[in-house]
């Protein structure tokens, strides 16, 4: 009996490493649904803040040439698809322990920037991925790693 209570030990002892070991697991696992509701804003016409990206939608003239040329059609608001080269690129980068942000590759990101933040997640939509995906998920991993 004290074996398997100094094994119970051990392993509550080596509890916190665990959980953040998975938790960056399901983190990185669940970064597609985070660039998904990342990109959602966007094709929305908003910022992560709420924001609209360009209040007035795209000038007469690019929303003919987006109407023409553009693999998306939308020409009603802003949202930064033209091609979708640009929705494409984004990317989940560990930057720390336990810190992600999003990231855009694509080289016209740097002139997008002009509309303001364009990536991130808000704290509702954040909250609700911790609540509904990573919080049952630890809860389960620390029920299986305790057992």
């Amino acid at each position: 009996m004290l074996d398997q209570l100094e094994a119970l030990a051990t392993r509550i002892e080596r509890l916190p490493a665990a959980v953040r070991e998975e938790l960056g697991r399901l983190v990185r696992d669940g970064g597609a649904l985070l660039l998904d509701i990342n990109r959602g804003y966007l094709e929305a016409g908003k910022l992560p803040d709420g924001q609209v990206i360009q209040p007035g939608g795209y000038s007469p003239a690019y929303a003919k040439f987006k109407a023409k040329y553009g693999k998306f059609k939308n020409t009603a608001y802003v949202d930064l698809k033209l091609t979708g080269e640009f929705l494409d690129s984004l990317e989940l980068q560990d930057t720390a322990e336990l810190q992600y942000l999003i990231v855009a590759t694509d080289e016209k990101y740097a002139f997008l920037q002009k509309y303001g933040e364009l990536l991130g997640i808000n704290e509702a939509d954040l909250d609700d991925f911790v609540r509904s995906i990573l919080q049952p998920e630890l809860d389960a991993f620390i029920g299986r790693y305790l057992d």
